[in-house]
């Protein structure tokens, strides 16, 4: 995440970088939710692939939790993508 990001989501730098998770987080999770969706699978689907809770993938996908590594990694590999998939950031989107 830029400088010019973390000062768009918070004026003070301090406010910034306690922010920076839960952006970050909802990012990650917004991404594995577009993946999950293009692939037309649900969570129950996924859940059964990864062997975690319904309940635990919608938090992720909704920033409501933060996603442990482990969990990128079941998750890349249920919807069979790589996991730096879920780190692009904005400007790399729009440079694609």
């Amino acid at each position: 995440m830029t400088c010019a990001t973390l000062q768009a989501l918070a004026p003070d730098r301090a406010t910034a970088i306690r922010k920076a998770p839960a952006a970050i987080n909802g990012r990650i999770g917004a991404r594995i939710r577009h993946a999950r969706k293009a692939r037309r699978l649900t969570l129950e689907n996924v859940a059964h692939d990864t062997g975690l809770a319904i309940g635990r993938l919608h938090k992720y996908e909704t920033a409501a939790n933060r996603i442990p590594a482990f969990a990128i990694v079941l998750i890349a590999e249920a919807l069979a993508v790589s996991p730096a998939e879920f780190f692009t950031t904005p400007e790399q989107e729009t440079q694609s």
